[in-house]
């Protein structure tokens, strides 16, 4: 176990993402945000399994090691900024499993969920744009509307819906490119014709993947 492994990460972001998190599943891993990070990106993805969302942090970081946890819900519930402009935290791994938040000299220790999160980077390649228009959860649709109002502290955000007809669609937060989310329609049956996709599904790869197992096996 590398218990210098540590990295930045935004309250708002962890609180913007676990909206689209599940609540109370019996599949325990997606009662949080799965986070993965090196020393360059940190990564948040949550998924409901009808929702996903994924942002990518690369400002500003003080990251070392590499690794992958979840952190449960009610951790990211509980963690207030100590001030209005204080949202950049950072975690650090304690030992295996445990890990601690430095929130301005507030600590939180807490336990990472343990189990395997969804491949995430499946879904969002498998997401294409057709322009065939689908109904949608408009509870979800508001969902990711309160998710971008947090990621990028705008009153009145938009997000666009990359129309894909009886498959999954991709959803994009208008001026945050950082951010990519996927969305079930509420009807039909998949298999519709699929054209372009999302433009480098690679950038949606696991991050430093033997550095994770690595952590993980530790």
């Amino acid at each position: 176990m590398n218990t210098s492994n540590q990295f930045t990460i935004s309250i708002n972001a962890l609180k913007g993402l676990d909206l689209l998190a599940a609540k109370g599943d019996i599949r325990y891993y997606l009662n949080g945000v799965n986070v993965e990070f090196n020393e360059t990106t940190t990564r948040l993805v949550a998924t409901n399994g009808h929702i996903l969302g994924i942002e990518n942090l690369t400002q500003d970081l003080l990251n070392t090691g590499a690794g992958s946890l979840i952190i449960p819900s009610d951790i990211i519930k509980a963690l207030k900024p100590v001030s209005k402009n204080a949202d950049i935290v950072q975690i650090k791994q304690i030992d295996a499993g445990h890990w601690e938040i430095d929130n301005y000299g507030v600590k939180i220790t807490f336990t990472a969920i343990e189990g395997k999160f969804p491949d995430y980077a499946r879904v969002v390649s498998g997401a294409k744009t057709t322009g065939q228009s689908a109904q949608y959860n408009p509870d979800y649709l508001a969902t990711f509307l309160k998710a971008a109002k947090l990621l990028t502290g705008a009153k009145s955000p938009d997000i666009e819906i990359m129309q894909n007809g009886h498959s999954a669609a991709l959803i994009n937060i208008t001026g945050l490119a950082s951010f990519i989310g996927v969305i079930m329609p509420t009807k039909g049956k998949t298999g519709d014709e699929q054209a372009g996709g999302i433009a480098n599904p690679s950038l949606y790869a696991p991050l430093a993947a033997a550095e994770q197992q690595q952590a993980i096996a530790a």
